[in-house]
């Protein structure tokens, strides 16, 4: 679980006094990365109810952090290098990217951190979705 997610699921723990003990414990094993029950779980997921998953995205998603080199976006499953097409202006996008991104970096240095707008992300996929084949 990657650190913004594990964020996110602790502060629903404290803002959301509604929570049941059940959704609670279910929230706590998945930020700990541990198992709810010891015989073949339903996902914890389906454990929280879908209006809760409603809050969860409510507070917390605005940017999302480029993944790991090899490895794909947990919400997308779309690969670090489109990504990175869909974000930097290059060749591939006709320098004008589709999806909204800044780049933190300290003053001097080379490298930073991309963060792309999750908004502009999902709006740029329904978009996609929405075009004739």
């Amino acid at each position: 679980m990657n650190p913004i997610t594990r964020d996110v699921l602790n502060a629903l723990l404290i803002s959301d006094p509604d929570l049941t003990d059940e959704e609670r414990t279910a929230v706590r094993h998945l930020v700990a990365g541990t198992a709810v029950h010891s015989s073949p779980p339903e996902s914890i997921a389906a454990t929280i109810s879908p209006i809760r998953a409603g809050t969860l995205r409510e507070n917390a998603l605005e940017w999302l952090r480029l993944p790991a080199p090899g490895r794909r976006c947990p919400f997308t499953g779309l690969s670090r290098s489109t990504l990175n097409e869909l974000t930097i202006p290059g060749p591939a996008n006709n320098r004008k990217p589709p999806v909204k991104s800044v780049v933190l970096r300290k003053r001097g240095a080379q490298r930073g951190i991309r963060l792309i707008s999750y908004d502009s992300l999902m709006a740029y996929l329904d978009s996609m979705a929405a075009r004739p084949d």
